[in-house]
């Protein structure tokens, strides 16, 4: 496939992914007493029709050919490895509206999100016979077990801080990209919290008490480093 192909084909995938991760979320079942109740759920879906989402689709469509255009075309990824970040890219997209509307992350997005993975890695390993695929996995284990332990940590001093859907979150995070891209991605995700906080006490709109939904940085962060850095 040439690199225009191989754009066109990840786009393609990536608005799939999209639907399938919107598909995943909605069916989860929530327990009444986290306050978070099925029907409330179904709007994310029932609103795409609205103007308001048919705009945030389109803003995500024209993300989407921003990033494979950088990844295939001006970093040179493989498509294996494009497709990995396109696949997180839309995992986090869905998991962001979500912490926004309802504060919490589904967990059958980030099943699906591993599931996915497993299927890229068995594909890397088979189509390129210079990666070893205990590199891979002990790769994906240490940025896993990292996040996982870093997030617990927090969790442990501060119970307000981080959630555990953030937790598993973050330790998912680490295993779909390793250790090198999944601490750029997070570092950066930390840096936009630190500005939105500061300029959100500066313009009192905000308080120390305040609470700020994770994954939304995390998925600025995303996107700044695979734009910027090809992750």
């Amino acid at each position: 496939m040439d690199n225009i192909t191989k754009v066109i084909g990840l786009i393609i995938l990536s608005v799939g992914l999209c639907f399938l991760f919107l598909y995943v979320s909605k069916s989860e079942k929530y327990d009444e007493n986290e306050k978070y109740v099925e029907d409330k759920m179904n709007q994310i879906i029932t609103k795409i029709t609205d103007s308001f989402d048919i705009k945030l689709l389109s803003v995500k469509f024209c993300l989407d050919i921003v990033i494979a255009c950088m990844l295939l075309l001006f970093y040179q990824n493989t498509f294996l490895d494009s497709l990995n970040t396109m696949v997180l890219v839309n995992a986090l997209f869905v998991i962001t509206l979500y912490d926004l509307k309802y504060h919490i992350i589904p967990n059958r997005a980030l099943i699906t999100l591993l599931g996915i993975k497993v299927i890229v890695v068995l594909l890397t390993i088979f189509t390129a016979k210079e990666i070893s695929a205990l590199f891979l996995l002990i790769d994906m284990l240490i940025a896993g077990l990292a996040f996982l332990l870093i997030g617990v940590v927090c969790r442990f001093m501060n119970k307000n801080a981080i959630g555990m859907g953030d937790v598993k979150l973050l330790s998912v995070i680490g295993i779909i990209l390793g250790v090198n891209d999944s601490f750029h991605m997070v570092i950066t995700g930390m840096v936009c919290i630190f500005f939105v906080s500061v300029i959100g006490l500066f313009l009192k709109k905000l308080t120390r008490d305040s609470e700020l939904p994770l994954a939304p940085f995390i998925f600025a962060g995303l996107i700044i480093s695979a734009i910027s850095m090809g992750v």
